[in-house]
């Protein structure tokens, strides 16, 4: 299948009615390291990664969290140092480094979603990651463990996230972070449809 170039913004292309399956591109000239489920925040709005105040993507990631309100894709805008959240005792942090990209995240961005955030708001519902911090009743996990996550506290487009402990998932170490990130809300939105009937 060939990749849909996104220059413009994977939300845009998702607007545009590219589906959500169709492999994505974008981050680099040379290198095919933007695919869906993994976009480093510049490229989430056209711009190239490598030519944002000269430094690379990977660097890019860190620095920025993607700031939404509700409306078309123009009012999302990227934030530097966005404070690292703190936790509740039922809660982990999780250093993110690669979260997912749904349909369900236009449907809230465009206001249309039944669940509406508190404005602003970072976007986002799925990605993967290292534990940084447990809450003080969570016995599951500790700090460096590699974990997939749905249904997050705070949204997954930034550096850290939060989520409730009992939404957080093992992640195997022959799965990568981009393949994990796309497992939460496709997973267990298919895992519903045929259980749950």
């Amino acid at each position: 299948m060939d990749k849909v170039d996104v220059k413009d913004g994977v939300f845009s292309a998702l607007e545009a009615g590219v589906p959500w399956t169709t492999p994505l591109s974008g981050c680099f000239d040379d290198v095919d390291t933007c695919v869906y489920g993994l976009w480093c925040l510049p490229c989430l709005f056209g711009q190239n990664a490598k030519q944002i105040d000269g430094t690379d993507c990977t660097t890019m990631c860190c620095l920025y969290s993607l700031l939404g309100c509700l409306g078309d894709a123009s009012v999302c805008k990227l934030v530097r140092d966005v404070p690292i959240p703190d936790i509740q005792p039922r809660e982990v942090l999780i250093r993110v480094h690669a979260a997912g990209i749904n349909p369900v995240d236009t449907y809230i961005r465009s206001g249309t979603y039944s669940r509406r955030p508190t404005l602003p708001y970072i976007p986002g519902l799925d990605s993967s990651g290292v534990i940084e911090r447990v809450g003080i009743d969570v016995t599951k996990f500790k700090a460096g463990d590699r974990v997939f996550t749905v249904n997050t506290v705070t949204g997954t487009y930034a550096e850290y996230c939060v989520a409730r402990a009992d939404f957080v998932f093992p992640l195997p170490p022959n799965v990568s972070y981009e393949q994990g990130s796309a497992l939460g809300v496709p997973y267990f939105t298919a895992y519903r449809a045929l259980i749950f009937k």
